[in-house]
C-alpha cells in the first residue's frame, strides 16, 4: 500500500519559526512558513483577539479566525469542558487542496503533558426531588422527545447503565432505569439514594465531539467522554484527506474514533485510547490505526449493540485498503474484524485480549495483504479459517 502523505508536526509550533528564522537569512520566502496560534478558554471571551492572555471561549470562533489563512495554523485549547459538535471545514473541502496543515492541540503543562481538555457530550443530573411514595425514585428536569431523540443513562461511579423504561409505572418497579414525560425526567436509582449522591450522567443530543471535513488537519490530545445519542457518536470522526487524530481519549462514546467515506486518502487513528466505548476505531474509509490501546470491560456498563460491530478496531466496506500495526484490542466480541471487499492489507504487531469471540478475522484475502506477528489471547476464533 502506496504511504499516504504524511505532516509531522512537534507538540508545539515554535520549530517553524526556527526554521524559518533560518531560512530568512540565507534569503528563502518564508511567508508559508509563518504559522497562525489562536487561544482558546472556556473562560475566554469570542471578543477577545485569541492570544494567550486574552484567549477565545469557542472553538468555533477560533476556526473562523484561521479560516482562509494560507500558512500553517493552530488552535490551542486549554483546560477545562468543551461541549461537542464541533465541525472542521465543510463536506467540499476534504479533497480540495492543497490546504495549509491546521493543528488543533491541547495546550501543554509545564511537564510536556497536555492539559486536560474534555469534550463532553452529555450532561450530570444533580438536581432532584423524591417522588411521594415510591421509594428509590425521583423526578428531575429535562424535557426529550422520545419519539426523535435516543437517550442513554449511566452510574458511573457504580459501572451500571440505565435502562428507559415504558412508562412511569415500569420505573418505579425497577431500580437502575428512567423514563421521560416530555417535561420531566423519572429515575429509579440503582440502591435508593438520590441522583446527586452518585454520578449520574444522560446524553440525548445526537452529535460526535468533532468532526474533520478539512483536509491537512490533525486533531491532538483531546479527551472526548459521553458521544452516544446515535450510532455515529463518537469523538473524533475524520473525513478529509490527510486528517488525523493522534494521543487523544476517548470513554463512554458509542464509537471512539472514527475515519469514514469511500476514496478519502491518508486518514490516521495514532497513540489513541478508548476505555468503555463500544467500538474503539470504525473505519469505512482508507485509513490506518497504529500504537493505539482499546479495552472494554464486559460488565453491567458496557454498552450494548450489535454484537458484530463490537470490535476494537472494524475496518468495513465501502473502503479497500487500510493497515493496523503496535495496537492492543482486549475485551471486545471482535478484536480487529475486516469486512471489506478484497484489497490489500496490513495487519501487523497487534495484540488481541480476551476478545470472546474473534481476535483477528475478516473476508476477501488477497496476496498482497500482509497478516504477521500478530498474538491472540483468550478468543473462540482465534484468526478465521480463510484467513493468515
Amino acid at each position: 500500500m502506496e504511504a499516504p502523505l504524511t505532516i509531522v508536526w512537534k507538540k508545539s509550533l515554535s520549530c517553524v519559526f526556527v526554521l524559518a528564522l533560518v531560512l530568512g537569512g540565507i534569503g528563502i520566502s518564508t511567508h508559508s512558513l509563518l504559522a497562525a496560534t489562536v487561544h482558546v478558554s472556556p473562560s475566554g471571551d469570542d471578543a477577545n483577539p485569541g492570544t494567550p492572555e486574552q484567549p477565545v471561549g469557542t472553538v468555533s470562533k477560533a476556526l473562523g479566525l484561521v479560516a482562509g489563512k494560507e500558512e500553517p495554523c493552530e488552535i490551542i485549547l486549554h483546560k477545562g469542558v468543551y461541549p461537542g459538535g464541533v465541525t472542521v471545514g465543510r463536506q467540499l473541502e476534504r479533497n480540495k487542496g492543497p490546504l495549509p496543515a491546521l493543528l488543533i492541540t491541547a495546550a501543554e503543562n509545564a511537564d510536556g503533558s497536555f492539559e486536560e481538555v474534555v469534550f463532553d457530550g452529555g450532561r450530570t443530573i444533580s438536581e432532584s426531588e423524591p417522588v411521594a411514595g415510591k421509594p428509590g425514585v425521583f423526578k428531575a428536569p429535562g424535557a426529550y422527545d422520545l419519539s426523535v431523540t435516543k437517550l442513554n443513562m449511566w452510574e458511573a461511579d457504580a459501572r451500571i447503565r440505565y435502562t428507559l423504561a415504558a412508562d412511569r409505572a415500569a420505573v418505579e418497579q425497577f431500580p437502575a432505569s428512567f423514563w421521560c414525560d416530555g417535561g420531566s425526567l423519572f429515575v429509579h436509582t440503582s440502591d435508593g439514594r438520590a441522583p446527586a449522591a452518585h454520578e449520574i450522567g444522560i446524553t440525548g443530543i445526537p452529535c460526535e465531539g468533532i468532526m474533520v471535513w478539512r483536509q491537512n488537519t490533525t486533531v491532538r490530545g483531546l479527551r472526548f467522554r459521553n458521544f452516544l445519542a446515535w450510532w455515529w457518536s463518537g469523538g473524533v470522526i475524520l473525513r478529509a484527506a490527510n486528517s488525523a487524530v493522534e494521543d487523544c481519549q476517548a470513554w463512554n462514546c458509542d464509537k471512539g474514533f472514527e475515519a469514514l467515506d469511500e476514496g478519502v486518502a491518508g486518514m490516521r487513528i495514532i497513540r489513541c485510547r478508548s476505555d468503555d466505548c463500544f467500538v474503539g476505531a470504525y473505519l469505512s474509509g482508507s485509513g490506518m490505526v497504529e500504537d493505539c490501546r482499546f479495552i472494554k470491560v464486559r460488565d453491567r456498563f458496557m454498552i450494548r449493540r450489535y454484537p458484530q460491530e463490537d470490535c476494537g478496531i472494524k475496518f468495513c466496506h465501502p473502503g479497500l485498503d487500510g493497515a493496523a500495526r503496535r495496537n492492543l484490542c482486549a475485551g471486545f466480541a471482535n478484536g480487529i474484524f475486516v469486512m471489506r471487499k478484497a484489497s490489500a492489507f496490513t495487519c501487523e504487531n497487534n495484540s488481541c485480549i480476551d476478545c470472546a469471540a474473534c481476535g483477528i478475522g475478516g473476508n476477501g484475502y488477497i496476496p498482497q495483504s500482509v497478516w504477521r506477528l500478530n498474538i491472540v489471547a483468550g478468543s473462540t476464533w482465534p484468526v478465521p479459517s480463510r484467513g493468515p
